[in-house]
């Protein structure tokens, strides 16, 4: 009795199922999964480039319709609107895989919907892989070598304190250029008092450098560290061939975009891209350099101004005043006679008796400075007091003697003293009467060019009872 009955009941199922499948189908397309929360069954397609991508296998004939704004997919922006991603967003597999935006071009005349936008325009295409995903660069994108080695930066800093900062740069700059290195920059402070020098050598010679810096004098204070960049680098190299490979499909699309608007587009983001390359190229650079030469940070400090607190003046009032930086003491006096001044000097005595000037003689460069005082013998004593004296007064201040002679009438005595600078102090006691000659060289090369010349008219004074 059932058998009119299963005509009936066959219609209204195959009227049910058909209602069902027109309203669960979507449009063909690619989607992501994950994203809409469906699952679907689907099949592979693989483009010309190699990338994967999975297309919905729908069976029937269904009218294609835009995704609910609530589930939105990946499209293609409006126009005067620009898709920004961060280069963060690319993932990489085991050194190899990096994140594409791909900017492929349908043979069918459209670029594809789920796409990489740029002013309204999409930039991948079927067969692309959305950028994001993990894919391995082509061949030819690994321009950028990166070692199987470790790179490491090796920095230090020292401390040093030496008798003569000028000196100890020049040994510096001479040990650099021994080693392969070089001296990349050097300041002073407080007239040569103090200097920093920032010193790069092969990175191979590193120990070898520090252990030699060591040598120029007392060490203070050491800090050295080191710096483990491999993956830095590799980071870098990677993120930067992603950003070529990029470049490169923007540049096959602009071949192909005939729009205005498109172009422009197209081209504004090549911009932006283009310097991303640059600023990864200048990191790698910098990376590559700061591993290749190592660096070594030096601050040179002069000893003597260690020892300014335990400068002790002298209680006899000539010897406190005399100094290359003092005015003079005593007085011009025509108990010191001479026939001329030291060979090519400037002459300035109007202006020295006036005390209008320190110095009396000064060489053409103003580099070399002489001068000749009288002033009282108190207390009254003999030369080997004031040879002792003196020995004890410039030892006070830390000057380095150089020289102890007789030059004419005067005991003099030559010193070197901070800034590279050459003093020449010497005195003639004559009962009541004290004779001081002076002379400053400003370097040790003045010195050396002008020392016979002031020598020579020390020996010509005359000193007059």
């Amino acid at each position: 009795m059932f058998r009119p009955l299963f005509p009936v009941l066959l219609l209204i199922a195959l009227l049910t199922g058909c209602a069902h499948y027109s309203e669960a189908a979507p449009a063909m397309g690619y989607y992501d999964t994950a994203r809409n929360g469906v699952t679907r069954q689907t099949a592979d397609t693989r483009g010309y480039d190699g990338y994967e991508k999975k297309k919905m296998a729908v069976t029937g004939t269904t009218t294609a319709a835009p995704m609910p704004a609530a589930q939105p997919m990946m499209r293609a922006p409006a126009k005067e609107e620009s898709y920004e991603y961060d280069d963060d967003e690319a993932e990489y597999e085991s050194g190899s895989g990096v994140g594409d935006a791909s900017a492929d071009y349908d043979e069918g005349g459209s670029y594809g919907v789920d796409s990489y936008g740029v002013g309204g325009i999409s930039v991948s295409g079927q067969g692309g892989a959305n950028y994001g995903a993990a894919a391995k660069p082509a061949d030819n994108a690994q321009d950028t070598p990166v070692s199987d080695g470790r790179m490491v930066i090796y920095r230090s800093e020292i401390w040093a304190s030496v008798d003569a900062v000028g000196d100890a740069v020049k040994n510096i700059e001479k040990l650099a250029a021994d080693i392969g290195g070089r001296i990349d920059s050097v300041s002073t402070q407080s007239g040569a008092a103090s200097a920093t020098i920032v010193l790069r050598v092969p990175a191979a010679k590193f120990d070898e450098a520090v252990a030699l810096i060591e040598k120029i004098g007392e060490i203070t204070g050491k800090n050295i560290s080191a710096d483990d960049v491999t993956e830095e680098f590799r980071d870098t190299a990677l993120r930067l061939n992603t950003q070529k490979m990029i470049l490169a499909r923007f540049e096959e699309l602009l071949k192909k975009a005939t729009d205005p608007k498109e172009r422009v587009g197209i081209l504004r983001e090549m911009e932006r891209i283009s310097s991303d390359i640059a600023a990864l190229e200048q990191r790698l650079s910098y990376l590559k350099d700061q591993a290749d030469f190592s660096t070594i940070t030096l601050y040179l400090t002069a000893a003597v101004r260690d020892a300014v607190k335990r400068y002790q003046p002298s209680p006899f009032r000539w010897l406190r005043a005399v100094g290359p930086d003092s005015w003079p003491v005593g007085h011009y006096s025509d108990d010191l006679a001479y026939a001329k001044g030291p060979d090519g000097f400037f002459a300035a005595r109007e202006d020295f008796e006036e005390h209008r000037d320190a110095w009396l003689f000064q060489s053409p460069q103003g580099t070399v400075r002489v001068r000749l005082t009288e002033t009282e013998n108190y207390p009254k004593a003999d030369a080997p007091f004031w040879t002792e004296a003196l020995t004890l007064e410039m030892g006070n201040r830390l000057y380095k003697q150089l020289a102890d002679e007789k030059t004419g009438p005067f005991a003099t005595r030559t010193y070197e003293v901070p800034g590279e600078r050459r003093y020449l102090v010497g005195f003639a006691a004559v009962e009541d009467d004290l004779f001081i000659v002076e002379a400053v060289f400003d370097s040790a090369d003045d010195h050396a060019a002008a020392a016979e010349i002031v020598k020579k008219f020390i020996g010509s004074v005359e000193v007059r009872p």
